[in-house]
């Protein structure tokens, strides 16, 4: 069995309904949002743009999910998770 890492990124729209007392201005409601103060009222799935593709063996499995919560797992753990459905070795 073979693997492939493929990365990508994805643009996600978000909406906020931002209460303002009457001397708050339009760049406090920026602030609130960029201090992550708020629920979003909306998300919305935009598009996703696939960076790369490329092959991997085990070590780049285990080099892909450091600093993750995955990074205690072993090789075969990620893959029986992460791969389900699909034909596993």
């Amino acid at each position: 069995m073979k693997y492939a890492m493929v990365e990508s990124q994805a643009t996600v729209y978000f909406r906020y309904l931002v209460p303002l007392e009457e001397n708050e201005t339009l760049e406090d409601a920026e602030s609130y949002v960029d201090q992550n103060e708020l629920d979003d009222l909306l998300q919305c799935w935009d598009d996703e743009v696939i960076n790369s593709v490329r092959y991997v063996d085990d070590t780049d499995i285990e080099n892909a999910v450091k600093g993750s919560y995955m990074e205690d797992w072993g090789v075969r753990q990620i893959k029986e998770v992460f791969c389900v459905g699909s034909k596993q070795g």
